[in-house]
């Protein structure tokens, strides 16, 4: 139920394609609400692949 909500919310808002609308909320928003800090995780060289950074 809550994730048809975000999913309406966000297609209706064209935030994001459908397909990412239908994802579990939590993950979305902790990844979204992760993207400004600085982790170990981003020294991973298969995300820094995804975010198109050299590696």
């Amino acid at each position: 139920m809550l994730r048809d909500i975000y999913t309406m919310f966000l297609t209706y808002h064209h935030i994001l394609p459908d397909e990412v609308g239908r994802q579990n909320p939590w993950v979305l928003f902790k990844m979204l609400d992760g993207l400004n800090e600085d982790t170990e995780d981003y020294d991973n060289e298969h995300l820094r692949m995804f975010y198109g950074e050299e590696v």
